[in-house]
């Protein structure tokens, strides 16, 4: 589904590609600039995702609401759907779409979870926008991976897309060597069909394969139905040492470990960074969960960010807010670099892009406590 509506939205901006470089080339008229930002304000990301508009926030407030010669306002929107809490094509391509139309619009931060920005890329480099996320780490967006990528998602040809999060090209590394580490030799894998979780499996079982590791069985799931039946047979019947689940987190990821861990108890649990993103596991986990070590963005520590924005919202930032801060600090700076000619979103592109967005995380490993996320030491 998530790849049909993706080429959808891909066709919708080369079709209006006349009237997108159009766009892109205009100048934007006086000196005020918007900043947009999407990310899942309900649902099970919302406590990440408002600590990070309020980093987005903090940031801009820190630098007076100016960059260089222009004032800057900031517009947060909503990407989740409100039935599931989870990110959904219709509303990402909706929030694309409305920065796109606004013509102060300079830059736009999303999106959160791995594999949302190939919906919003696309329109916004159709519109010529500048698209730093403080979190996807999808991997086709800036590598190549599955045919075409990563160049079908910049209809207009050139590239506008930042991140300060790492690609899944590292998110694999850790895990092949979480694998190497317990001498894994077969793996079975399961994915929950979104675009992300698939590519990063693919990348994986490659990885594997190079290394006589042997993938013995890899399933597409539905995460809107039950889950299959004979999946812990499967994996018991393949013996298997380790099963590795790519997703979201949602009710559907717990299922699927519980019933690999029933069937297979001794088989080692590892997770996505998806998982981490909403930690907290209900008590039905059970037993699996304390098996399961997941791979997930390990933000660096600020500590000076971390006492102005205690300072300022009277709580401790989530740890990953610290990224939707240096997603506003790069579009900031690029601005404020481009001078006179940040009312020229061309010129705001390639001062973000010539800065770098150096990755402000990395990734590591982690078991899920009830308190959060405890990193692990590497022997595990």
């Amino acid at each position: 589904m998530l790849r049909r509506t993706a080429a959808l939205l891909i066709a919708f901006a080369i079709g209006g590609c006349g009237r997108s470089e159009q766009a892109e080339e205009a100048r934007i008229v006086g000196d005020a600039l918007t900043v947009y930002s999407s990310l899942p304000q309900t649902g099970p990301f919302a406590p990440v995702s408002r600590d990070l508009v309020r980093a987005e926030k903090l940031a801009l407030e820190e630098a007076g609401g100016r960059a260089g010669e222009f004032r800057v306002s900031f517009v947060s929107l909503d990407s989740a759907d409100p039935r599931t809490g989870l990110w959904s094509p219709e509303r990402v391509a909706d929030n694309a779409r409305t920065a796109v139309e606004d013509l102060q619009t300079i830059a736009y931060l999303g999106e959160l979870e791995s594999g949302a920005s190939s919906v919003s890329l696309p329109i916004l480099n159709g519109g010529g926008m500048l698209q730093v996320s403080p979190g996807d780490t999808f991997a086709g967006l800036t590598e190549r991976g599955a045919p075409g990528e990563p160049d079908r998602y910049y209809p207009s040809g050139r590239r506008t897309f930042a991140r300060v999060v790492p690609p899944d090209v590292e998110q694999v590394e850790r895990l092949v060597a979480l694998l190497e580490r317990r001498d894994v030799r077969r793996v079975s894998m399961a994915d929950d069909r979104q675009v992300a979780a698939g590519a990063l499996l693919d990348r994986l079982a490659a990885r594997l394969r190079a290394r006589d590791v042997e993938v013995v069985d890899r399933e597409r799931l539905d995460p809107r139905g039950d889950v299959p039946d004979d999946l812990g047979r499967d994996v018991r019947v393949d013996r298997a040492d380790a099963f590795v689940y790519a997703g979201a987190y949602r009710p559907f990821a717990v299922e699927v470990l519980r019933a690999v861990h029933a069937a297979a108890p001794r088989v080692a649990l590892l997770g996505a960074d998806g998982m981490a993103l909403a930690p907290a596991l209900p008590t039905r986990a059970g037993a699996a969960a304390d098996r399961l070590v997941v791979t997930a963005v390990a933000p660096r520590r600020d500590p000076g960010f971390a006492a102005r924005f205690e300072a300022r919202y009277g709580h401790e930032p989530h740890p990953r807010a610290v990224l939707g801060y240096g997603a506003m600090r790069l579009v900031l700076r690029a601005i404020d670099r481009a001078g006179k000619n940040a009312s020229r979103r061309p010129a705001v592109i390639r001062e973000a892009l010539r800065m770098g967005a150096e990755p402000l995380a990395s990734f590591a490993a982690f078991r899920i406590s009830n308190s959060g996320l405890v990193r692990v030491a590497p022997a595990l």
